[in-house]
């Protein structure tokens, strides 16, 4: 699956991994326990990458099957 978002009006980083897991849940490609691990990932490490470009990921044990999303905001994190 290739999902995209455009334009989303999030606030946060959490919200923006909220927002993005719960699609991926709803359409059966992760499990429940996916979104927990993508936070507790940034925790440790974050993973922006520069440039307003972030690429957040978990657990991969908690992937049911492969897929990218992609999504922009509104207006960026700072």
């Amino acid at each position: 699956m290739l999902q995209f978002k455009i334009k989303q009006k999030l606030k946060n980083k959490e919200e923006v991994i909220n927002f993005m897991t719960l699609k991926l849940l709803e359409r059966g490609y992760i499990n429940a326990s996916y979104c927990k691990t993508v936070l507790e990932h940034e925790l440790v490490s974050t993973t922006s990458i520069g440039s307003g470009v972030a690429l957040p990921h978990g657990d991969p044990n908690n992937i049911l099957m492969s897929s990218i999303s992609f999504l922009t905001l509104e207006n960026p994190i700072i």
